[in-house]
């Protein structure tokens, strides 16, 4: 019998490689749109897309808000004056919503997990991007429930958003028979204690905690999770 009904898994990060769906749509997106690329400029995107997503964690940009200022501030990077934040936003997630990358392990655990406790996906990332990233992958197969912020009007790690996603899933869901796994300390982890309900932190390249946020559990691997919620030891 698994130790948890209900497993929520963050997407991007935990169960999709998005460094990689970032780097390669990006790079599809500056090469259609004629501007330059490389290294270089990919470091730029991902520390301002980095910030802009603290930002709106936080709730100190809206979604929209986000999508303009990351793009606003490329071009300015770039010094791009014909092409306006959103012609360049719109390209950018048209990409990414092709991108299925997956992070080690991810459907290996899906396989563990399916049929012994309830799944749901729960990510801050774009509708339209988010939905064909689980209509594309093998995300869909195992996982019946996606709940997107931006579909739900509110994110994580707020309560609103998890009050929401408790009341979707129905009246015979617990939150104590519940836990969250997903790589951010700022919105799954501090999501899950805002929730009251369990979380695991995914932490691969073993980086530093915050004792401000402290999960009820941490992994290297999503094996490792698939071996927590099973029953046996970490």
């Amino acid at each position: 019998m698994a130790r948890y009904s209900l497993v929520l898994l963050d997407n991007d990060g935990t169960l999709m490689d998005f460094k990689r769906a970032q780097n390669h749509a990006l790079s599809e997106m500056l090469k259609a749109l004629g501007l330059p690329g490389g290294p270089d400029i990919l470091k730029v995107y991902d520390k301002i897309n980095t910030m802009v997503w603290e930002e709106f964690e936080r709730g100190e940009l809206t979604k929209p808000q986000l999508q303009d200022k990351r793009f606003r501030l490329l071009a300015q990077h770039l010094g791009v004056g014909h092409l306006t934040p959103r012609e360049m936003n719109e390209a950018y997630a048209d990409q990414l919503a092709l991108c299925t990358f997956s992070e080690p392990g991810a459907e290996e655990l899906l396989q563990r997990l399916y049929g012994k406790c309830t799944l749901a996906m729960i990510t801050n990332g774009v509708e339209r991007v988010q939905t064909s990233r689980y209509e594309r992958s093998f995300l869909k197969k195992y996982i019946p429930h996606l709940f997107v912020s931006e579909a739900l009007g509110s994110q994580k790690p707020t309560a609103e958003y998890f009050d929401q996603v408790f009341a979707l899933l129905g009246e015979g869901v617990r939150r104590e028979d519940a836990i969250i796994l997903g790589d951010s300390l700022t919105a799954d982890i501090l999501g899950g204690r805002n929730a009251g309900v369990d979380t695991c932190w995914y932490n691969p390249k073993g980086l530093p905690g915050d004792p401000d946020i402290r999960p009820t559990y941490e992994i290297r691997t999503l094996d490792a999770f698939a071996d927590l919620i099973l029953g046996e030891d970490l």
